[in-house]
């Protein structure tokens, strides 16, 4: 009984580890985008009413009219 349990779960975990696509693990891009956004809201949270500085990366602000 204790064979037939441990090879159902060695099965059961190889078919979700082999089954992983590569939309489930994070690209080098998506690192450095993850860590932009940080940088920007570390950025945002420390300034508080000063005037912010632009970090790489950061979209340019809009136009003024």
């Amino acid at each position: 009984m204790k064979k037939v349990i441990l090879t159902a779960c060695v099965l059961t975990l190889l078919g979700t580890v082999s089954c992983r696509t590569h939309d489930d693990m994070i690209s080098p891009e998506d690192t450095a985008n993850l860590e932009v956004m940080e940088n920007s809201a570390v950025a945002r949270d420390s300034v508080q009413g000063k005037e912010l500085s632009i970090l790489p990366g950061d979209p340019a602000p809009p136009p003024r009219r």
